[in-house]
């Protein structure tokens, strides 16, 4: 029996040292960044979301980061945002946007989510690992990607590159013609399709029906295939999901 105490109370102090860290702190941050000579925007999140609203006729990229961590009190929490930063840098024509931290926080869930406006013009590169991502009126090419999360795309990308691993994707498409690929391993997707915009569409859904809302040519389908052309069929679309719907209008 005397040999219990010490090792109740080791276990007790071991116990102890690993809390979770229930308090959070928050911080917003504001950058802005002139447009002249940047052709790409690449952001980068590990925890948040990404929303960019392109706005024409914009000479600047305003950016908003509200930035979050953890700590064992509300005061470690507060001390903890120190160790977070968000600097934009410019590699070449490519503006780099994601958050930072140091490694004393790395176990603290540092979360970084971006708002940003800028011209619609850019190439736009936004990723995610936990949280969605939404690129709103674009009109250049445009890749979103997120493990964990939705993406919603609106405007007229001449290409685009969308990918979840786990999440919903809805996309409205304009313009003329667009390439591209759409992929979600676990959600539905749904792409809406302007009337003047030419693809030659191929969707496939592993567990999942396809449907299709609109006027096509060169129309196949199986139960888990779907193959058409939209107007001049000009373009391409790839769209899969593996375990979801695939709606198409």
């Amino acid at each position: 029996m005397r040999l219990l105490v010490p090792l109740v109370l080791l276990a007790a102090a071991a116990a102890g040292g690993c809390a979770f860290p229930g308090h959070v702190a928050e911080a917003t941050l504001e950058r802005s960044v002139p447009a002249a000579g940047i052709a790409v925007l690449d952001c980068r999140t590990h925890n948040g979301d990404i929303v960019l609203r392109a706005r024409p006729g914009a000479d600047t990229l305003q950016v908003h980061a509200a930035l979050s961590v953890r700590g064992h009190t509300p005061e470690a929490a507060a001390a903890n945002l120190s160790h977070l930063r968000v600097e934009p840098r410019l590699e070449g024509d490519r503006l780099v946007l994601a958050g930072e931290y140091d490694s004393e926080v790395r176990s603290l869930s540092p979360s970084f989510a971006f708002t940003i406006e800028g011209p619609p013009e850019l190439v736009m590169e936004l990723e995610s690992h936990n949280g969605s991502v939404r690129a709103l009126a674009v009109a250049a090419p445009v890749t979103c990607e997120t493990h964990n999360g939705d993406i919603v795309v609106e405007g007229a990308p001449r290409q685009l590159r969308v990918k979840t691993h786990n999440g919903r994707i809805e996309l409205e498409i304009g313009g003329v013609a667009v390439d591209g690929t759409i992929e979600s391993h676990n959600g539905n997707v749904v792409v809406v399709v302007g009337r003047e915009v030419g693809a030659a569409v191929e969707a496939s859904t592993h567990n999942g029906s396809i449907r299709l809302g609109r006027e096509s040519a060169g129309f196949e389908s199986s139960h888990h295939r779907l193959s058409c052309r939209l107007g001049d069929g000009a373009g391409r679309l790839a769209i899969e999901t593996h375990n979801g719907n695939v709606e198409i209008r």
